[in-house]
C-alpha cells in the first residue's frame, strides 16, 4: 500500500452483488500462497468467512454510553436533549456505494467531508480535552482515551481533526457514491422484474377483503397502494445538489412525517420509532455470528443477513451520530457540565435551546433534519431535573424534579422489585418514573458487596417448546451492579447531600483516560475490589 491514495485491485476486492438489493463488501489483500495471509495495521484482510470478512465494519458499528459524573449532582438545572430521530437521519447521509472504485487512502484529507469513509488511526488529543471523539473497544462496550488506535469513520476522522488531534491513518479506504444517473440506470431492470413478480403474486393472493385493506397515511386509500405515502413524499425525493443517490431517504421522511402525527411515548409513536430504528439494525444483521432459537428446526439458528444487511452502511451511520453528538458536547461553553452522554442524547448543564449547533458536522446533521423532517431542530429537549444520581452507563435517577418536569429514571439494566403486599396505591407509585427513581435511590444507598435482587421473567420460547410449558413467570436472583464503571477516571472526590434522604453519598467528576490501557488495568483492579466493597464514602 503507498502512502497516497490508489484504486483498489480486483486483489483487493470482490463483490458480490445478489439479485436482492444487498450488496456485500468483502475485503482482503493481494497474498502469496507461499507466505499465506498478510497482516496490515494489525488487521487480518485475507479471512474465511463472511462473518470475518465483515468484522473491519462491525467493530467500527458500535453505541456509545458513560456516566461523566459518580453519584449525587450538584442541585441545579440539568437539561436532557437527544438528536432528532438519530438513526433514521443518519440512514439519510449516505448515497449508494460505489464499490467498483473503492480507493485505500492514508491521506487523512480523503476523510474531509461526507465522505463513505473508514480507517484505523492512530490518534493523540491535546492535553485537556474533555470530551475525546474517537472510540477504543473495552472489554464491554467504547472508550475514549486521549491517545490510542481507533477503528472509526470519516466524521469522527473530521471532529478529530477539528479539535486538534494528532492523526495517523495507519489503513484506511473510501467507497466513493455512484452517481444518480448511474443508480436509476442500473436499477431500472431490476425494478421491472421486481415489479412484474409483485403483480403476480398478487394476482395468486388476491382477494376482495385484501384488496379493500388499505392503509392511508394521507388522504383516501389508494386503488391500487397498500401503503398510500405523505403527498410530500416523492420518488425519487428532490436531490438537493446531491450527485448520488439516497436509497433510506424516502423512508426516512415517511416514517418521519408518520412519528409526528403521534404523541411521543404513544404506542403508534412507539411503534413508527421501532419501524425506523428497526431498519438501521437490519443493516447490520447476520455477520456477528450471533444464534436465536428456532421453533422450526427446535434448537440454535445462527442469524442470517437481511435484505438490507450492509456492515459498511451501519458502521457509517453509527459513527456519524456519534460525531454529531460529539461535536455538541465539545462545543459546550466554558464551565459547562455533562452528567452523561448516550449516542444521541446528553444530560447536561446547557439548555437545548442554547447549544453551539454551528460546527460543521452539527450542520451537515440539521440539513439532513430539514430534508427528511422540514421546520423541525436537530436537538430534542426530553427532560428537566434539579438534582439526579448517576451510577454507571446508563443509570440515572432523579432526586429532585424541577417544577411539574417528569422524572429521569433509567435502571440501568435493574428492575423495580414491587412487593406483593404492596397496597394498589404503592404499586401505582412504583410504576411511575418518579416512584422507580425512589426506589433505586434507596437501593443505591443501601445496596452491599454480592447483593442480589429477584427478577421475574417469563419462560423463554425454548423452554416453552422443548419442555410443553405454558407462559409464565419465573424468579431468579440477579447482582446489583451499581457501581461506576471507569469508562472515563474520577476526578475531584467529594461527599454531596441528598436532601430528600437526609443523608450524603460519595460523588467525582471524570476526565478521560490517558489511553484504554489505563483504564482496563484500573478496572480490573477495580472489579477485584468492589467484591468486597461499594464506593459510598470518601474512604472507599
Amino acid at each position: 500500500m503507498s502512502r497516497k491514495s490508489k484504486p483498489a485491485t480486483a486483489a483487493d476486492v470482490h463483490v458480490q452483488m445478489p439479485a436482492g438489493p444487498q450488496t456485500y463488501l468483502l475485503l482482503r489483500e493481494a497474498h502469496s500462497p507461499k507466505l499465506g495471509p498478510r497482516s496490515v495495521g494489525g488487521i487480518l484482510f485475507q479471512v474465511l468467512t463472511d462473518t470475518e470478512r465483515q468484522a473491519l465494519f462491525l467493530r467500527i458499528a458500535g453505541n456509545e454510553g458513560g456516566g461523566y459524573v459518580y453519584g449525587p449532582s450538584e442541585v441545579r438545572p440539568w437539561f436532557d436533549g437527544d438528536l432528532s430521530g438519530a438513526y433514521l437521519t443518519g440512514l439519510a447521509v449516505f448515497m449508494t456505494l460505489d464499490y467498483e472504485r473503492v480507493t485505500w487512502t492514508k491521506d487523512v484529507e480523503d476523510f474531509i467531508g461526507t465522505v463513505a469513509g473508514f480507517a484505523q488511526v492512530r490518534f493523540r488529543f491535546p492535553p485537556g480535552t474533555l470530551y475525546p471523539c474517537l472510540p477504543v473497544p473495552l472489554d464491554t462496550g467504547l472508550c475514549f482515551p486521549l491517545s490510542g488506535v481507533s477503528l472509526c469513520t470519516a466524521p469522527e476522522i473530521e471532529l478529530a481533526l477539528a479539535m486538534g488531534a494528532t492523526l495517523e491513518i495507519v489503513i484506511g479506504l473510501v467507497i466513493p457514491f455512484k452517481s444518480r444517473a448511474q443508480v436509476f440506470a442500473e436499477s431500472e431492470p431490476r425494478l421491472r422484474r421486481w415489479k412484474a413478480a409483485k403483480a403476480k403474486r398478487a394476482a395468486k393472493r388476491a382477494t376482495p377483503m385484501l384488496q379493500r385493506a388499505k392503509l392511508a397515511v394521507d388522504g383516501e386509500p389508494g386503488d391500487d397502494d397498500v401503503l398510500v405515502p405523505p403527498a410530500a413524499m416523492t420518488f425519487p425525493p428532490p436531490d438537493h445538489g446531491d450527485r448520488g443517490y439516497r436509497p433510506m431517504e424516502s423512508f426516512a421522511i415517511f416514517v418521519r412525517q408518520l412519528r409526528l402525527k403521534f404523541k411521543r411515548k404513544s404506542l403508534p409513536f412507539e411503534f413508527a420509532k421501532l419501524v425506523g430504528n428497526g431498519l438501521y439494525g437490519k443493516t447490520g444483521q447476520g455477520f456477528k455470528g450471533k444464534g436465536a432459537f428456532g421453533p422450526k428446526q427446535m434448537g440454535t439458528v445462527v442469524i442470517g443477513p437481511s435484505r438490507v444487511s450492509e456492515p459498511a452502511i451501519a458502521a457509517l451511520v453509527c459513527g456519524f451520530v456519534r460525531a454529531t453528538m460529539g461535536e455538541v458536547v465539545w462545543k459546550l461553553p466554558p464551565g459547562a457540565k455533562v452528567l452523561s452522554l448516550t449516542t444521541d442524547g446528553a444530560l447536561m448543564s446547557v439548555p437545548t435551546n442554547q447549544l453551539n449547533l454551528t460546527g460543521t458536522i452539527s450542520r451537515r446533521y440539521q440539513a439532513l433534519v430539514d430534508r427528511v423532517a422540514p421546520g423541525t431542530s436537530m436537538m430534542e429537549a426530553k427532560h428537566q431535573v434539579r438534582q439526579v444520581f448517576i451510577p454507571r452507563t446508563r443509570g440515572c435517577f432523579t432526586i429532585e424534579r424541577d417544577g411539574d418536569h417528569q422524572a429521569i429514571c433509567a435502571k440501568a439494566g435493574h428492575k423495580v422489585v414491587i412487593p406483593d403486599d404492596a397496597s394498589e396505591a404503592e404499586q401505582a407509585r412504583l410504576r411511575t418514573p418518579e416512584g422507580e427513581s425512589d426506589w433505586m435511590i434507596r437501593l443505591a444507598l443501601s445496596r452491599a458487596p454480592g447483593q442480589k435482587l429477584p427478577q421475574e421473567s417469563f419462560f423463554s420460547l425454548r423452554d416453552q417448546l422443548l419442555n410443553g410449558w405454558d407462559l409464565q413467570k419465573q424468579t431468579r436472583e440477579v447482582a446489583v451492579a451499581l457501581e461506576f464503571d471507569l469508562k472515563r477516571k474520577p476526578t475531584n472526590p467529594r461527599m454531596v447531600r441528598m436532601e430528600p434522604y437526609d443523608t450524603e453519598h460519595l460523588a467525582f467528576d471524570t476526565v478521560p483516560w490517558d489511553s484504554v490501557e489505563d483504564a482496563m488495568l484500573a478496572r480490573e483492579v477495580f472489579s477485584r475490589w468492589k467484591r468486597e466493597h461499594n464506593l459510598k464514602t470518601m474512604d472507599d
